[in-house]
């Protein structure tokens, strides 16, 4: 599945972080903050997917 979603902040281990319209958290690599970016869900973990 697929979201446009904008990074929120870093977090430690760079990788920035973003929730979808519905509030699930993600965590996508190599973004900055304020960025929005179209993010394909590759792992679904406990509480949060990373994109």
């Amino acid at each position: 599945m697929k979201h446009t979603v904008t990074i929120e902040k870093i977090i430690p281990g760079g990788k920035g972080l973003a929730r979808t319209a519905d509030g699930q958290v993600v965590m996508i690599p190599f973004t900055l903050p304020n960025e929005s970016v179209l993010a394909r869900e590759d792992t679904k973990k406990s509480g949060y997917l990373e994109g």
